[in-house]
């Protein structure tokens, strides 16, 4: 059998077994045991040349077959009909098993590969020039390759680390949100849980991989699928196997004040890691089953860069004490807040507010925190209080304050400004703290009667400096 033969990620016509995807030659192996913290990686440029037998000079590829469930369609654009799938440049052939496409991704095409077939690795790790690969056009999604790349690795101690991709020739658009990445060495006693590879496939491709010291566990690998790694300006995708198919953390798809790419998976043996993808654009994950207990994850977004964080574990909370130690901790809410709170509009008067609260007590429920919806406003008017219907209201809250309960008001965001006499629109004219339209006109917007929108942010920067 050729060398050649023991291809990564396909399996022979011949052969019962596929071979293992193992097999993916290294070309930079990096545990930063030896070597500086950051390995500068520049720069990658598009691949262009079909793999050929080094043989007979003739492609070879025809021996091999691609497994139903390793096939890479092109996103939601693959072809239908065998003529446009093979215009495309890619290989029609209806799968024996449903549910997988019948027009994919060649192997020997897409992706970037590395020309030269090994790197040195010295004390000036932290900036190699000569690593250059290149992608197909054949696989061009929408026009807009990016031709060349830079990659960066960091560690930072023994169980976290960073790959970062890059356009080389101009700036992307990143996370504009600071993180604590301390890019250092483990100390010389403690041996890293992780490290990382560049590898290279039998048609030249590169791929990443990152794994376990200890177990050799593979927990990020584009290897298997370096044909799907695709960087455009508006679209980019990789595709990585995960060691497990207890994978957490994509579920939680219900978007609040930001969003958290990052899964966490659990290994066969207990080990657990995460991973974080800092990426801030639209984003979609999908993952399926892969062979051996194992499970494969593709990811696409429509801009920015890559930019993946590994968290070694191996228990649970190591993973995220090693998340937050990135990202940050959560804000630690004041205690009295997890206590019950009683709030609703309609109260009407202070009496009425009195009354319920009085019902709660002797229901024998604790009661933490009361509330003042825009009943109290005089007019409804943000910063009054309505000194008839609430008549000892300032009275009252002081009265709670003895008891270790507080009173949260509520505020509106839209300030009247055709109430006469009405001081809060007319300071607020004076210092002019209104939200603007570009014409830098006020923002009026109300379905009964005009108001103005306070600029927070400016009224706070007018009052610090």
């Amino acid at each position: 059998m050729s060398k050649y033969e023991k291809i990564a990620d396909v399996l022979l016509e011949n052969c019962d077994q596929p071979s293992k995807y193992d097999l993916v030659a290294p070309i930079v192996q990096c545990d930063f045991a030896e070597f500086q913290n950051t390995l500068q990686i520049t720069p990658f440029v598009r691949r262009q040349q079909r793999y050929s037998d080094q043989q007979n000079g003739t492609s070879n590829l025809k021996r091999y077959r691609i497994r139903d469930f390793q096939r890479i369609t092109l996103a939601q654009t693959a072809c239908a009909i065998s003529n446009a799938c093979e215009a495309r440049g890619c290989t029609w052939n209806v799968p024996s098993e449903s549910g997988y496409a019948a027009c994919y991704v060649p192997k020997e095409k897409g992706g970037y590969a590395n020309p030269h077939s090994r790197i040195q690795l010295n004390e000036s790790i932290s900036n190699i020039k000569q690593l250059v690969t290149t992608q197909s056009n054949e696989f061009s999604l929408y026009g807009e390759d990016i031709d060349r790349l830079n990659v960066q690795v960091s560690v930072s101690g023994p169980d976290m680390i960073r790959l970062t991709i890059r356009d080389a020739d101009k700036q992307r658009y990143e996370v504009p949100v600071p993180i604590r990445w301390q890019a250092t060495l483990p100390a010389s006693s403690i041996k890293a849980k992780i490290k990382f590879e560049m590898t290279k496939t039998i048609n030249g491709q590169v791929g990443f991989r990152v794994k376990r010291t200890d177990t050799q566990s593979i927990i990020f690998d584009t290897s298997f699928f370096a044909e799907g790694f695709i960087y455009e300006d508006k679209y980019i995708q990789f595709i990585t196997t995960i060691p497990s198919r207890n994978v957490y953390g994509f579920g939680k798809n219900e978007n609040l004040y930001g969003t958290q790419p990052s899964y966490i998976a659990i290994e066969e043996d207990g080990q657990t890691f995460g991973v974080l993808i800092f990426n801030s654009n639209a984003q979609d994950y999908k993952l399926d089953e892969f062979e051996d207990n194992k499970s494969m994850l593709t990811y696409r977004t429509l801009g920015g860069i890559l930019d993946i964080l590994f968290f070694a574990g191996p228990r649970p909370e190591d993973v995220i004490r090693q998340y937050e130690s990135v990202i940050g901790h959560p804000y630690m809410p004041p205690y009295w807040s997890l206590g019950f709170q009683l709030c609703r509009y309609g109260y009407d008067t202070l009496d009425n507010m009195r009354a319920a609260m009085q019902r709660t007590l002797d229901g024998h429920i604790p009661l933490d925190v009361m509330y003042g919806d825009i009943d109290y406003f005089r007019n409804q008017l943000d910063f009054t209080w309505d000194p008839v219907c609430f008549n000892g209201l300032p009275e009252y809250v002081d009265w709670l304050h003895t008891q270790g309960m507080r009173f949260i008001t509520i505020l509106d965001p839209a300030i009247d400004s055709e109430e006469p006499s009405y001081d809060v629109f007319t300071e607020g004219q004076k210092d002019d703290i209104w939200v603007k339209w570009p014409q830098n006109k006020n923002l009026q917007f109300n379905e009964t009667k005009i108001e103005i929108w306070l600029d927070m942010y400016g009224l706070l920067v007018s009052l610090c400096f």
